[in-house]
């Protein structure tokens, strides 16, 4: 794996684990994999640095590897545990003889089964209290830190043969006198009964469901949790927070975050009238996210406006604050696909950096993803699963694309915070390197967010913005071609009485001027009762109480003289 002078296998795959991390694209990620795998060598390379340190890394690494070649991922397991093994008879150090040891000094087991070995796995780990199982994976709380750690099964079951590969099982036989005589007999362990053992301690160990326990309201930094007073905490056992959940920084209430503050005054200059109340919103969003409460206020958040304005530095700095593990970037187009609201099971925020040109059909999943439902999922190859969502959805888009979804209960799901500057390197507040500074200021950044936890939570809802509720009405409209022709061509009318049918025929001729798609009849009244205007029926025709505008009125009198 490394030429003479050149990087260990260590260093190699420490720099593969990091560019996976940063890479979004699925066949890069392939390709990355496939090289390293590509000789004895690189496995090699690769289950030293899994034993040397077991986590996620392995998981990424093993996933990309199943979707390239079911044999190296077998191949990988394989390696893992042959050099486990290997490794810890070249570790194993003589000890001094003690009571219940055999005279090689190998632990001596009443039983030798999985139950047995498995119990033995569960008092070297700290008992049962220590441990916990979801689906598939054991988690191991770490007393030190105060977080529950998910355990990496290769090393569990190479700790198994470096402990006990050696143990002995006593027995009682009779001799020919009648008398019991006591005997001992090796134990064999192979990977079969190792993968027993570890499926037994996995029955044996509590089950949780992480994702339904009910954690506490605070944001997990890394050095405790911080409720929605500012107050810090250590983490405890009854927390059920992994490690994966905490945020790379340090809570300190002194931090400040001035870079931050004067980028978002040149954004939404303070001499306009609803300056505070974006900065409230978006503080106010963030704290949703952090405090994992997003799915109560059941809001997603869009920003809007063209490039070189902030928004993409915005949604980086959400991003920054989390782990992530638990960052996603799942399009709203996406999210009826198993196969990507999968990728929402431990999500706390999710930030797409661009909404579709194309229409934004209405994900069957969308309102239940937002509102914290119940969400049925799937892993490639595996079965179904379900769970609650818990991330907070960001999006950000240059111009608001077409909806077809028009129903009430997917346009209050949304907020919106324009931005209306373009910055240019020749404006005089223009700063290249704005985005570095802000991210030094994430300590600063988090505590700004905090102290917008309170006043969300007394007021139960999000600041009112008339800003954000001008977009979406302006965004809703032109979605909705029934809602613009109405607008264009029509005024309500108590008295007015035109049929359906020349309203449906004038409909389609303004969508074929206009370029739009026209919907059917039936959508076509439902949208045109939804935007006010009333129907009734006479003599079996349908009625609106509306008249055409005068200028429609002269071009159709135009055309009759033609």
């Amino acid at each position: 794996m490394a030429t003479p002078g050149g990087p260990s296998g260590r260093e190699v795959l420490e720099a593969l684990a990091n560019a996976l991390e940063e890479c979004d694209d699925k066949r890069a990620r392939m390709a990355l994999v496939a090289a390293l795998y590509a000789d004895d060598a690189g496995l090699a390379a690769i289950a030293t640095f899994f034993r040397a340190k077991p986590g996620p890394v392995e998981g990424l690494l093993l996933r990309v590897a199943a979707a390239t070649s079911q044999t190296i991922a077998a191949q990988l397991r394989k390696r893992i545990e042959a050099d486990a093994r290997a490794e810890g008879e070249r570790n194993r150090q003589p000890v001094a003889p003690a009571d219940g040891d055999h005279r090689d000094n190998g632990p001596v087991l009443e039983w030798g089964d999985e139950p047995e070995l498995a119990d033995r796995l569960i008092r070297d780990l700290g008992g049962q209290q220590n441990l916990a199982t979801e689906a598939d994976r054991i988690y191991r709380f770490d007393g030190d830190v105060g977080t529950w750690d998910e355990v990496n099964l290769s090393w569990l079951r190479g700790r198994l043969f470096h402990d006990y590969e050696r143990a002995w099982i006593r027995q009682e036989k009779a001799d020919k006198t009648g008398e019991l005589v006591e005997s001992w007999k090796p134990l064999k362990l192979s990977a079969r009964v190792a993968a027993g053992v570890v499926s037994v301690l996995g029955d044996k160990v509590e089950r949780r469901d992480f994702l339904r326990l009910v954690q506490p309201v605070g944001v997990p930094f890394a050095n405790g949790i911080v409720g929605t007073n500012g107050a810090l905490r250590p983490f405890r056992r009854e927390d059920w927070i992994r490690d994966g959940q905490r945020l790379a920084i340090d809570y300190d209430r002194r931090a400040r975050c001035p870079e931050w503050l004067s980028m978002l005054r040149r954004i939404w200059p303070m001499e306009e009238p609803e300056f505070n109340a974006r900065v409230q919103l978006l503080q106010e969003f963030f704290a949703a996210a952090m405090f994992g409460l997003a799915t109560t206020y059941q809001k997603v958040l869009v920003l809007v406006g063209s490039g070189a304005n902030g928004k993409s530095i915005v949604s980086k700095v959400l991003r920054a604050l989390f782990p992530t593990s638990v960052c996603t970037a799942v399009p709203i187009q996406r999210m009826a696909d198993p196969y990507y609201t999968e990728m929402l099971l431990n999500s706390r925020v999710n930030v797409v950096g661009e909404l579709p040109a194309a229409d934004v059909y209405e994900a069957s999943g969308f309102k239940d993803i937002v509102d914290g439902g119940t969400i049925t999922a799937r892993r490639i190859r595996e079965a179904p699963i379900t769970f609650q969502a818990r991330a907070a959805h960001l999006f950000a888009a240059n111009t608001l694309p077409p909806v077809t979804d028009h129903s009430d209960g997917f346009w209050r799901r949304w907020l919106a915070l324009d931005f209306p500057r373009r910055f240019r390197e020749t404006d005089a507040d223009y700063d290249p390197e704005i985005l570095a500074k802000v991210m030094v200021e994430l300590p600063g950044i988090a505590c700004w967010v905090v102290a917008g936890a309170a006043p969300l939570i007394a007021r139960k809802r999000y600041a009112e913005l008339a800003a954000s509720d001008a977009v979406l009405d302006e965004w809703r409209c032109d979605s909705n071609s029934v809602a613009m022709f109405a607008s264009e061509r029509l005024d309500k009318d108590a008295d007015g009485r035109l049929p359906s049918t020349d309203l449906y025929r004038a409909y389609v001729a303004w969508c074929l001027e206009s370029g739009f798609k026209p919907v059917n009849t039936t959508n076509f009244g439902k949208r045109l009762t939804s935007v006010g205007y009333e129907k009734r029926k006479t003599g079996g025709i349908m009625l609106y109480r509306a008249r055409f505008q005068l200028h429609v009125v002269a071009e159709q009198a135009q055309q009759r003289r033609w």
